[in-house]
């Protein structure tokens, strides 16, 4: 501590005061005057520390919190000239009306301070220092951290939730903080009382370098950048599934074509696609791993060999080929019978047809006499069943019929009956193959509302 001596010792008289207020001859702070009053020579030893008093805060300091240091003289003494000093260097600015005042104490204003001023005596203008005061600006809450709750880069399409870890002084404990999120140095929303910040599904639009700041009154901290980068998965194992089974459908029935990838994140583009077309059926992109391509009624026409193809940005991976078969129910067949006016002759020989004019191949044709199965044909195309009857009594006379089927739930279709009658008489050929003059080749076709001819009915004149 600075410490002012007379030397070498000198007679000093009693009256007369060196500081105005105070005793004619004084020792340190506190005590009396320094030996008798009298003109004996004496060796003056005064501490002027004790003269300029720092007074600080006697309560615990924080972060944000003001700070206010008062320099004054002993018992009012007047002083001028103060500086304020921490650790020994000059703090600036100096004062205001004796008094150092920080609005917002950090911790870097802890130290050691004291004050320096003048202080006048009828002899000398003297400078003079406060004892030294320890003030300590405690940490309110500690450097934020952010942190990721997941280990490693984060796969996209997968949450992601992002911690502000700060911890409170003990004191402070009650202490409400609010926390701000950035993102590439732009905020993401308000303030948030929570530490945490969700992004429930990551893609890549959510990589970058992200920090967050923590904030109580005056007192902001921010954390070091975290760098987020979010990867993707390529597409792979590409598959299309048919409903129903087997890509088996009835005409008219919902077709479903389920295209979905094992492997792919983000947003995928999935097309449907037919062998015998250039252009997609149907292209849709969606944040999904499956998606459905819906025929609501099947026609015929929509047979054939379908595949999909999927991308999340890549090379389209496609599916192996699914075949489709719309199957189509057979219509009532219709019969033909080639004979000249439902008439036929022994020994001729009479061609029955058998034909829907709808329904999927193969078709199995069934032909009856009298209820009887007479025969059957199985075509595997569209076209007509077809069977020869060699005409040899009159028994061949009578009813014929025929049915087709194809397998389907609908069953079996029959045709209208038609009515033969056979003469017992032989007509003799002509170069055309058929009876005799006035009785050319005929096909006779019913239609589904005509009856079979009445067996009554006279047969063609014979030449």
């Amino acid at each position: 501590l600075p410490l002012w001596e007379l030397a070498p010792p000198a007679p000093w008289p009693c009256q007369g005061e060196i500081f105005p207020g105070a005793p004619n001859w004084l020792g340190p702070l506190g005590t009396g005057p320094v030996g008798p009053c009298g003109n004996v020579p004496l060796a003056l030893g005064v501490s002027l520390s004790d003269w300029l008093i720092l007074q600080a805060p006697y309560y615990a300091m924080f972060e944000g919190d003001p700070l206010r240091l008062r320099c004054y003289g002993w018992r009012g003494a007047k002083v001028s000239g103060i500086s304020y000093y921490r650790d020994g260097a000059n703090v600036e600015p100096s004062h205001v009306n004796s008094e150092l005042f920080i609005k917002q104490a950090k911790t870097r204003d802890s130290g050691r301070y004291h004050c320096t001023g003048s202080m006048r005596t009828e002899v000398i203008v003297t400078k003079v220092s406060s004892p030294k005061v320890s003030i300590s600006v405690q940490e309110l809450f500690s450097s934020p951290v952010l942190r990721a709750a997941h280990s490693g880069d984060p796969i996209e399409g997968s949450p992601v939730t992002l911690s502000c870890v700060t911890q409170l002084n003990p004191q402070k404990s009650d202490t409400l903080l609010q926390r701000f999120f950035y993102k590439d140095s732009r905020a993401l929303g308000e303030a948030w009382s929570s530490p945490d910040y969700h992004i429930p599904v990551s893609g890549l639009q959510d990589s970058g370098s992200y920090h967050c700041e923590v904030q109580f009154s005056s007192v902001w901290k921010q954390s070091p950048k975290l760098k987020i980068a979010v990867k993707r998965i390529p597409v792979s194992r590409v598959s299309l599934e048919v409903q129903p089974l087997r890509g088996q459908v009835t005409e008219g029935e919902r077709l479903v074509l389920n295209c979905s990838v094992t492997m792919g994140t983000g947003p995928i583009t999935f097309s449907w696609h037919r062998e015998d077309s250039n252009q997609a059926l149907r292209t849709e992109t969606r944040s999904s791993q499956r998606m459905v391509y819906e025929i609501s009624a099947a026609t015929e026409t929509d047979t054939g060999e379908y595949y999909c193809m999927a991308s999340n940005g890549n090379a389209p991976a496609p599916s192996p080929r699914v075949k489709v078969a719309v199957k189509v129910p057979v219509s009532p067949p219709r019969l033909t019978v080639n004979a000249a006016g439902a008439w036929a002759t022994i020994g001729d020989v009479v061609e029955i047809r058998c034909e829907s004019p709808r329904g999927s191949a193969p078709i199995l044709y069934q032909f009856h006499h009298e209820g009887a199965a007479l025969g059957n044909r199985t075509v595997s195309s569209r076209g007509p069943g077809s069977l020869a009857l060699n005409v040899t009594s009159e028994r061949d006379s009578g009813t014929y019929s025929c049915e087709a089927d194809n397998g389907m739930a609908s069953g079996p279709q029959h045709s209208n009956p038609f009515h033969l009658s056979v003469l017992g008489m032989l007509a003799p050929r002509t170069p055309s193959g058929w009876g005799g003059v006035g009785r050319g080749r005929i096909s006779v076709a019913l239609p589904a509302t005509s009856s079979a001819p009445r067996e009554s009915s006279r047969p063609p004149v014979r030449s």
